[in-house]
């Protein structure tokens, strides 16, 4: 089962958050969505916000502007917590980028309980440190 929108269902609605995602060059939809660093999608349960991120999530691979994504899914075991949420960002990360997987692997080797740790720390550890480390490079 695709977890895709149909067909041009929900057009407006995905090509603004495309526009937000491009940095709003598609279309100024606005000043405080451009500045927005995070963009929120919420609605009643069943309303089709899981499918609509899946197909913005598709529309960014195929532009190569996907880092990593993680879906949460009450029903799948690893995916019903936060725990996996940041070890498997900054896996996806590691694969994509040699510097950050040189710096998850030495805070994992300094810390071995990371990947079971408080999501804090998995955040700051796994995720903040090795990117602001490649940031400087």
């Amino acid at each position: 089962m695709s977890r895709s929108c149909l067909k041009n269902t929900r057009v407006k609605l995905i090509e603004r958050m495309a526009a937000w995602i491009d940095g709003c060059s598609q279309q100024d939809t606005s000043k405080q969505l451009a500045e927005a660093t995070i963009m929120l999608l919420t609605a009643v349960a069943g309303a089709g916000k899981t499918t609509v991120a899946h197909t913005v999530a598709g529309i960014c691979a195929e532009k190569h502007q996907v880092g990593s994504s993680f879906f949460f899914d009450h029903e799948t075991e690893g995916r019903n917590s936060p725990q996996a949420l940041f070890s498997t960002i900054a896996a996806d990360l590691s694969r994509r980028d040699s510097h950050i997987a040189e710096r998850v692997a030495m805070a994992i080797k300094e810390d071995g309980s990371l990947p079971s740790a408080p999501i804090m720390n998995q955040f700051v550890e796994l995720i903040l440190k090795p990117c602001r480390l490649i940031d400087r490079l």
